[in-house]
């Protein structure tokens, strides 16, 4: 079973840079690397603070591994990718589309969770409308464990 959607709107690519892997994981994932081709960047690279609300957030939703099936708070779908403090979940019930979850650091020992949804059906408003207030009120009860 292919977890590719068939959106006609989707634009998937990638790049062969030089270096090695090492290099690149430096230039992508540390803020001094992303500083210094996109934009200025503050991390915590220490375990805690996104890290935390990230695993809190991955936990209560009970993502799993690409390619796994998954009940989100009532919607079912597939995860199709996951990446460092995020993740993406093609929807198929009860309206179709994707779901972006994700958590960054705000610096300051800030961090902030979220999720996206992009729906794709004449009856995504009323979904939304039914669903959103929830979402917020669970998203802004969620438990993080403070870390030192």
């Amino acid at each position: 079973m292919s977890t590719t959607p068939n959106v006609p709107y989707r634009l998937e690519f990638s790049v062969e840079v030089p270096g090695t892997p090492e290099q690149v994981w430096q230039a992508i994932a540390t803020a001094k690397g992303m500083s210094a081709w996109f934009l200025p960047t503050e991390m915590e690279e220490r375990e805690g603070g996104s890290v935390a609300l990230w695993s809190t957030l991955h936990d209560a939703l009970g993502l799993g591994d690409e390619g796994a099936t998954v009940e989100v708070r009532g919607a079912t779908g597939t995860v199709e990718r996951v990446g460092e403090r995020q993740t993406l979940v093609r929807l198929t019930a009860p309206v179709p589309g994707m779901l972006s979850v994700f958590a960054y650091s705000e610096g300051d020992g800030k961090a902030t969770a979220g999720v996206r949804a992009y729906l794709f059906s004449a009856d995504a408003a009323d979904y939304v409308r039914r669903e959103e207030p929830a979402w917020q009120a669970w998203l802004q009860g969620l438990s993080v464990p403070h870390t030192t």
